[in-house]
């Protein structure tokens, strides 16, 4: 019975399949720990977010319709609905401060969204686009983080071992398969 030698060519192939047989999947965050558990939906129905997008509108024009302005003496912002949050009058000059709408699965609700008011009682105008703007950056700047980091458990967790050990056990294999040459 023929025995089966592996060459260079062998011990390459087995060593990537031990190494890619068994896929990590992880998404990494600094902010969660081990006992908090964060879900998250990877097929999210776009229709839930319309309708929750839908419905924080329609509270929005009812809430702006149903409060009387009050009596301004100073400049100030008016509330409106940017497309995404409902924003209340806002004295000149203030930055309103509110967490990230969770309509999105890459939003972060724990982060803040921020929209300007200018000291002359106008919210802030895009210097590109010249439309009133509201800076939802941070919302998922640290979502993108986490899947920058996400490889990192793959290279560096326990795949490091067959690195580590493998590489060298490789190595000594190949110079056993050429002694008996």
């Amino acid at each position: 019975m023929a025995v089966w030698k592996p060459d260079r060519f062998g011990w390459s192939w087995m060593v990537a399949l031990v190494l890619l047989s068994s896929p990590t999947m992880v998404k990494a965050s600094p902010d969660v720990n081990e006992s908090e558990h964060q879900p998250t939906n990877v097929y999210h129905d776009i229709g839930v977010t319309r309708n929750k997008i839908v419905t924080a509108q329609f509270e929005c024009y009812q809430k702006i319709m149903k409060e009387n302005p009050q009596s301004r003496q100073e400049a100030m912002c008016n509330r409106t609905w940017d497309g995404w949050l409902c924003w209340d009058d806002t004295p000149a000059g203030v930055t309103s401060e509110q967490n990230c709408p969770d309509y999105f699965q890459d939003f972060d609700p724990s982060e803040l969204v921020t929209k300007i008011c200018t000291e002359s009682g106008n919210w802030f105008l895009h210097p590109v686009s010249n439309r009133t703007w509201t800076n939802y950056t941070l919302c998922n700047e640290r979502i993108n983080e986490g899947r920058m980091t996400a490889m990192n458990p793959f290279l560096f967790g326990p795949h490091r071992t067959w690195i580590v050990f493998g590489l060298p056990l490789h190595i000594f294999g190949e110079s056993f398969s050429i002694l008996k040459v």
